[in-house]
């Protein structure tokens, strides 16, 4: 804007003046000198015209003068043009009207004509100077008015473009503002990136790429986007052109220092060295890049990733308030980013503490379980010791009682079998106890699966064949059964001639023992309670208390004695229990048997 300054401007608009200009012309400076000069030149010019003319008309002399006056005021002003007057008249009264005839100092029409020309010349001086300033007057106020006019128009125009700049300036704080929201809406951070490329070609690039640092050193090219929607499929095959970290990539440089690498004119060098090969090279020719810009984004100080921003159309350039909004997004992107990983890694390593959490409780349950089943197999293992003791003690005081010095031979072989059979089914009942913790009922054809081939061993010539069906007994009766089994077998292959058969099956609410030998058989009129012997005393007393049920004493229509124990159940099987047919193969000396023939 122009500063109207009224002394500056005078001085200058009197050279816009004719005579401004005259001198203007010939380079003559309007100095008092020559403006006097002046005068006094038009003067006596004017003075030899009139001598020239006096012959003529005294008049026309007078008219010559007053023209060398006029210039004089013209150019001089009026003090030079009364100089000129001055002149004139001292020229008049010596030289000029003296020498024309007719003229005297005392004529009246001399005197008149001087007065008159006197006076004129003056007032004319005056009124032309008057006349210059007026123009000058005028001439100051239309420039003024003309600067005034100008001022107005730059100060309209400014405002305009103020206008305009404060409006930008509101939508760029408004689309940012937005954005960011738009960035930490999301805590996944390839979801954050993806906006990021879109939001970046609304309004700062024609296209744009996102690479990021990965943990290992790598750079990992996550997003791509085009202002064009058509190119978008040409843009996301820059996805497949990652940079090198150890290359001379303007994107690795600006992860090597957080510094923005720009490129306002990418000449054909500056293009190959942003290409991975020729195939990226092609993209980004077919793409257009007219100005590159490479923007870290920063958070915590530590460079995570390079926003790269383009201009495709030949000619466009970065200015520098779309590179102060790109950097100021993408430090906004780094924060959305960072605070996206850190809360990923917070919520890995809770779901991490929750399963090392629950995998010590889970321990903690299963050893406090083991501890647990450990104390009941201990306990119960010391019970079925125990008892198991107080049965031999028992069979002990059963010889003792016989009032015997000598124990006989075969008393001690049973007395072993009989340890023998306890041990097997403590071997059994312990095993069990390792995998449940408790055991309350036993497989009673588990136990005699076991019994009955240690018997077979000790048979001899005697062919042992025996048929098994499962059933579950509380563990204290499957002890009694194994002994009562035991006790059985053994005089079955005692009194035997040569086969030992046994069946163990299960009926309704049952289970019977069948033991059958094929010797001579129980004498007439035998009676348990009466010719029992030790034997047969721990026969009688296991099946009738611990076993709750009774024995049959018989003979076989075909020959040979025959022993049942029938044993009640103390719970029904389930269908899952229902009783398991076991055939066990018969050696050499036996066979398998549907049940003692004869019965």
């Amino acid at each position: 804007m122009k500063v109207f300054d009224r002394s500056a401007q005078l001085a200058e608009l009197a050279w816009l003046t004719y005579p401004g200009r005259v001198c203007a012309r010939f380079n003559i400076d309007r100095t008092p000198q020559v403006r006097y000069g002046l005068a006094a030149g038009f003067t006596l010019t004017a003075l030899a015209l009139a001598a020239a003319v006096s012959t003529f008309s005294i008049g026309l002399m007078l008219a010559v003068l007053l023209a060398a006056v006029l210039l004089s005021a013209w150019f001089g002003g009026w003090r030079p043009a009364l100089v000129s007057v001055t002149i004139s008249v001292a020229a008049l009264v010596t030289l000029l009207l003296p020498g024309l005839p007719g003229h005297t100092w005392t004529s009246v029409g001399y005197l008149i004509q001087l007065g008159v020309f006197l006076v004129a010349a003056s007032l004319l001086s005056i009124k032309l100077e008057q006349a210059q300033a007026a123009m000058l007057r005028y001439e100051l106020e239309k420039e003024r008015n003309r600067v005034l006019s100008e001022d107005r128009e730059t100060l309209r125009a400014q405002e305009q473009e103020a206008r305009a700049e404060v409006e930008a300036v509101r939508k760029r704080l408004t689309w940012l503002a937005s954005s960011g929201s738009l960035l930490v809406a999301s805590l996944d951070y390839r979801l954050v990136l993806e906006r990021l490329a879109h939001i970046t070609v609304e309004n700062l690039a024609d296209w744009c790429v996102i690479d990021l640092a990965t943990p290992l050193g790598e750079i990992d090219r996550v997003a791509a986007a085009n202002s064009y929607a058509p190119a978008q499929a040409l843009t996301d095959r820059l996805l497949d052109f990652p940079p090198s970290p150890q290359s001379d990539h303007p994107i690795a440089r600006t992860l090597a220092s957080p510094a923005p690498v720009i490129a306002q004119e990418v000449d054909e060098d500056a293009l190959e060295a942003m290409c991975i090969g020729e195939p990226d090279c092609a993209v980004i020719r077919e793409l257009g890049c007219a100005c590159v810009a490479h923007i870290p984004m920063v958070a915590r100080g530590r460079t995570i990733g390079v926003l790269t921003v383009a201009l495709s159309v030949p000619g466009a350039r970065f200015d520098s308030g779309k590179l102060a909004l790109a950097q100021d997004l993408s430090h906004r992107a780094a924060l959305g980013i960072d605070n996206a990983r850190l809360y990923k890694e917070a919520q890995d390593e809770i779901a991490t503490r929750r399963r090392v959490e629950e995998m010590l409780v889970q321990h903690k349950e299963e050893i406090e379980s083991l501890n647990l089943r450990l104390q009941r197999a201990m306990t119960e293992t010391h019970h079925r010791v125990k008892n198991n003791l107080q049965v031999i003690a028992a069979m002990v005081d059963l010889q003792l009682m016989r009032d015997e010095e000598m124990i006989p031979i075969s008393e001690m072989a049973r007395l072993g079998s009989h340890i023998r059979t306890l041990a097997g089914v403590h071997d059994i009942l312990t095993r069990q106890t390792k995998a449940a913790g408790e055991v309350e009922y036993v497989s009673a054809g588990d136990i005699l699966d076991r019994l009955l081939p240690m018997l077979r061993q000790t048979a001899g010539a005697h062919a042992v064949d025996f048929r098994v069906q499962d059933v579950d007994l509380p563990a204290r009766q499957a002890t009694s059964l194994a002994l009562v089994t035991n006790e059985l077998v053994s005089n079955a292959i005692k009194h035997g001639r040569s086969r030992v058969e046994v069946a163990f099956e299960v009926g309704e609410g049952q289970a019977v023992l069948t033991v059958c030998d094929d010797g001579p058989g129980f004498p007439q009129g035998f009676s348990p309670t009466k010719s029992a012997n030790t034997g047969l005393e721990l026969v009688e007393n296991l099946s009738r208390w611990d076993l709750g049920g009774h024995s049959i004493y018989a003979n076989r229509p075909a020959g040979g004695a025959s022993v049942q124990v029938v044993i009640p159940l103390a719970r029904p099987a389930s269908p899952a229990e229902e009783p398991d047919v076991q055939t066990v193969s018969p050696t050499p000396k036996g066979r398998a048997l549907a049940g003692c023939r004869g019965q």
